[in-house]
């Protein structure tokens, strides 16, 4: 994952990650959340080259530059998108002015052209 991910992740509290080996993408010097958190400065594509070798696959997280990164290099074999209408710490907010109409999760639908409907209840 990139820099900003990681920190994003680390403000919700408790690292979702458990003991699973963590790369984070950065030359800044990063306090780490486990033990299996690694810093790494090397080029996407030799780090992508180890980790697969060692593990056998690898599971990027996160932000919109390192994906397209990866995707751009042919390092990506399947997406899995989650789309978060109501983003919780920083970043491109869906709604300007601070306000978060999105309160809860209702249904989400999926069509055949690929498209994912999400609905949320906007009631307070």
């Amino acid at each position: 994952m990139g820099a900003t991910t990681y920190e994003q992740v680390q403000s919700f509290g408790q690292w979702p990650y458990g003991d699973q080996p963590t790369y984070v993408l950065t030359g800044r010097n990063l306090s780490r959340a486990t033990e299996q958190m690694r810093l790494c400065e090397r080029s996407v594509d030799e780090l992508a080259r180890r980790l697969t070798a060692e593990y056998g696959h690898v599971w990027l997280v996160g932000g919109a530059a390192t994906a397209q990164s990866c995707v751009a290099r042919g390092l990506v074999d399947e997406l899995r998108l989650t789309l978060a209408p109501v983003v919780r710490g920083s970043g491109v907010a869906l709604f300007d002015g601070g306000e978060r109409p999105a309160r809860s999760h209702r249904e989400t639908t999926t069509y055949d052209s690929g498209l994912v409907e999400l609905r949320y209840d906007v009631s307070a």
